[in-house]
């Protein structure tokens, strides 16, 4: 009589010990943690490294010693980049635009475009567009990429 009620209603007969089996393997699989879920908890709670303060910057035929926040923006060059300062210089270094930003990493610099890495500090003014593009102190125009526009305005943010 009772299996014929799960016929009709078409549900199939519950062995207690399976459902117990599956509740107890669902339970198992709640407590483990992810190797991915570790990985992302230990570069949350990694340490930001230390915003690099002073640069050398290796010219030619001499070492530039500088303070980072006198950059105001980075042009690559191929496999140069143009570094543009503060006081009106600009300095040649056979470093790529990578490199620099590596070694610039933590501080307030934001790759905008393929071709630019620039200080957040010396934006003076965005103007909106297409992909738009900043003002920077020395009142040079740099586009905005529009594949990095969400991230600058997110980067823009934390300034």
């Amino acid at each position: 009589m009772i299996w014929r009620k799960y016929i009709v209603r078409g549900l199939k007969p519950i062995d207690p010990e399976d459902l117990k089996a599956a509740v107890q393997k669902t339970q198992n699989k709640k407590s483990k943690i992810s190797t991915e879920q570790l990985e992302m908890l230990l570069n949350y709670v990694k340490p930001e490294k230390p915003k690099t303060k002073r640069v050398a910057l290796t010219a030619t035929d001499h070492l530039i010693f500088g303070d980072t926040d006198k950059i105001i923006y980075c042009e690559s060059d191929s496999n140069y980049t143009i570094f543009f300062l503060a006081d009106g210089q600009k300095v040649i270094v056979s470093k790529t635009l990578k490199d620099v930003e590596e070694i610039l990493e933590g501080s307030d610099f934001f790759r905008i475009h393929a071709s630019y890495l620039i200080n957040m500090k010396h934006v003076s003014k965005f103007t909106r567009g297409d992909g738009g593009y900043v003002v920077m102190s020395n009142n040079q125009h740099i586009t905005v990429s529009r594949k990095k526009k969400d991230e600058f305005f997110e980067m823009f943010s934390k300034i």
